[in-house]
C-alpha cells in the first residue's frame, strides 16, 4: 500500500516511535512510503523541510539513514507499480475512513495488519495462485506469504459469503482484505448465483476481489500437467485417464472453460453447459467421468510446473493480474 506521512506529524517528538515503524515498514518494502510533500534527492542531498531536519537531529544518524531507505524504496515501488491505495498519515484527531486519512496511531494499527487473502481452499487455492504467478512477481509473492505480511483465509463453501459479510463490518475491510473466488460458472462469463451474490456482497463492502473468469480453478490445469501426471502417477486408470485427458484436448479452450474437472459430465447431467452440449457420444462418454476430488492437487510445485504451460489457452491473460493485486493491496 502506498503510505504517505505528513511532514507536520515530523515535529511532535512523541510521534518518533510511530514514525520509525512505518519507515521500518517502508525499508522492508512492506509499504511504499513517501512524503507530503514529496521528497526527491537532489544530486547527492536530500531537500528535506526543516520539520524533518529536526525528528533527524533528534534520531541521529541510523534514523536518516532509516528514512532515506523508506523513501527510496517507496519512489522505486511507486514508480514500478501502482498501488491500490494511499493511505494518509496526518495530524487529525479522528480517521476518516471515506478519504482514507488516518492519525499516526491509528494508522499503525491498519498498517500493521495482515492482508486477509480469502479463498475458498487455502491449500490448493493458494498453491493455484503461486502456480500461475509471472516468474518476476513470485519472489515478492512468496515474500509477504513468509514474512505473514498476507493472512490467507479458508472461505470454503458458505463461509465465504459469511467471511466475507464479517469483513464488510470491519471500517478498513478495503485496505486489509482481499478475495479470490471460482465463478462456478456453466456459460461463459455468466457466475452462479451464489457467486454473484459474493461478487455483490464484496462490492457493497468495497472490499477487492477477483472472479475466475473460468470454471473453477482446476479449469487453469494445463495440459502438459495433466498428461505428466496421467503418465507418471497412475496404474489401473492411466490408458482412460490418458483416453479422457486426449479428448479434453481436442475441445477448444472455451469448452475447457466449463468443462468440470473434479466429476466431469455428471455435475451437470441434465443440463449441460451450451458449449459442451455439442459434444458427440464417444466424446461425451469418455468425458462423463471428472478426474477426482483431489485434481487440484496438481498446482503442488512438486510437479515441476513449467510456466510456458501456464501461458497456454489464455491462461496469462485471464491470470497474470492475480499476484500483482494482490501485492498492490499489501
Amino acid at each position: 500500500m502506498k503510505v504517505v506521512l505528513d511532514e507536520n506529524l515530523f515535529s511532535d517528538a512523541e510521534n518518533d516511535d510511530g514514525i520509525t515503524q512505518i519507515l521500518l515498514w517502508g525499508a522492508a518494502r512492506r509499504h511504499a512510503v513517501l512524503l507530503n510533500p514529496l521528497v526527491i534527492p537532489e544530486e547527492d542531498r536530500w531537500p528535506f523541510p526543516d520539520s524533518i531536519l529536526g525528528w533527524i537531529e533528534r534520531n541521529g544518524s541510523a534514523g536518516r539513514n532509516r528514512l532515506i531507505c523508506a523513501i527510496e524504496a517507496g519512489l522505486k515501488i511507486s514508480a514500478g507499480t501502482t498501488q491500490s491505495f494511499t493511505l494518509r498519515i496526518q495530524t487529525i484527531p479522528h480517521p476518516d475512513w471515506k478519504k482514507l486519512k488516518l492519525p499516526l496511531k491509528a494508522a499503525i494499527e491498519t498498517l500493521d495488519k495482515p492482508l486477509a487473502l480469502i479463498i475458498e481452499n487455502q491449500i490448493n487455492d493458494l498453491k493455484f495462485v503461486l502456480a500461475v504467478t509471472l516468474p518476476e512477481h513470485r519472489e515478492s509473492l512468496e515474500d509477504a506469504l513468509a514474512n505473514s505480511w498476507i493472512r490467507v483465509d479458508h472461505g470454503g463453501g458458505s463461509d465465504m459469503l459469511n467471511i466475507c459479510r464479517a469483513k464488510g463490518a470491519e471500517p478498513d475491510c478495503n485496505l486489509r482484505t482481499y478475495a479470490l473466488f471460482d465463478s462456478d460458472c456453466k456459460e461463459r462469463g455468466e457466475p452462479s448465483n451464489t457467486q454473484a451474490k459474493l461478487a455483490r456482497i464484496c462490492d457493497d463492502a468495497k472490499i477487492p476481489y477477483r472472479v475466475l473468469l473460468r470454471r473453477n480453478i482446476e479449469s487453469y490445469l494445463p495440459i502438459p500437467l495433466l498428461k505428466k501426471w496421467a503418465y507418471n502417477s497412475l496404474n489401473n486408470e492411466k490408458e482412460s485417464t490418458i483416453e479422457k485427458i486426449a479428448v479434453l484436448e481436442g475441445l477448444t479452450s472455451e469448452q475447457r472453460s466449463v468443462y468440470y474437472y473434479k466429476t466431469g459430465l455428471n455435475k451437470d447431467a441434465g443440463s449441460l453447459p451450451s458449449l459442451l452440449a455439442g459434444l458427440d457420444k464417444n466424446q461425451a462418454e469418455i468425458l462423463k467421468e471428472g478426474f477426482g476430488k483431489n485434481i487440484a492437487e496438481l498446482f503442488d510445485s512438486k510437479w515441476g510446473h513449467r510456466s510456458q504451460w501456464f501461458r497456454a489457452d489464455d491462461f496469462e491473460l485471464e491470470t497474470r493480474d492475480i499476484a500483482i493485486k494482490v501485492l498492490q493491496n499489501l
